[in-house]
């Protein structure tokens, strides 16, 4: 388990293991909360198999490193990638841009991916609503108001 000293333990019946959920907006980003996180995890097992795996073997320990507006848009990516047997080794973002990394990619996956993430561009990342990247040193898509406060 990815180390949290502010973690939130639960159990994800439907795959029978027990993962620490980080609570809380760390520093330079943030991650998804815990209900969304749960979601993912549990409605796609194959897609996110590596939320028990080591640092060393997949980066999903550290679970979805981007914020709660991209919900909808990782849950529709994931419909689609979960039928493709792949396997999700980070979920990000980076540069105010959704970044999905698998292993075991197809062309068809490749595809998907490409286009979920050039739709982050215009998506806010805190609220999902319509947003473009701002900022310099740290970009974020953020919507209007979202941008205002951070």
């Amino acid at each position: 388990m990815p180390p949290s000293s502010n973690g939130q333990d639960i159990g994800l019946s439907s795959q029978r293991l027990r993962v620490q959920i980080p609570s809380g907006v760390p520093l330079l980003g943030g991650y998804m909360n815990t209900e969304n996180t749960t979601y993912l995890i549990e409605h796609f097992p194959t897609l996110y198999r590596g939320v028990t795996k080591s640092p060393k073997e997949s980066l999903m320990c550290f679970y979805f490193e981007c914020g709660d507006g991209w919900f909808e848009l990782i849950k529709e990516l994931s419909e689609k990638l979960e039928p493709l047997g792949v396997e999700a080794f980070q979920v990000k973002e980076k540069w105010g841009g959704l970044r999905f990394y698998i292993t075991g990619g197809t062309p068809e996956a490749w595809d998907l991916i490409e286009a979920a993430e050039a739709a982050s561009e215009t998506i806010c990342e805190h609220c999902g609503a319509p947003g473009k990247p701002r900022g310099k040193t740290w970009v974020q898509t953020l919507c209007d108001t979202c941008s205002q406060g951070a």
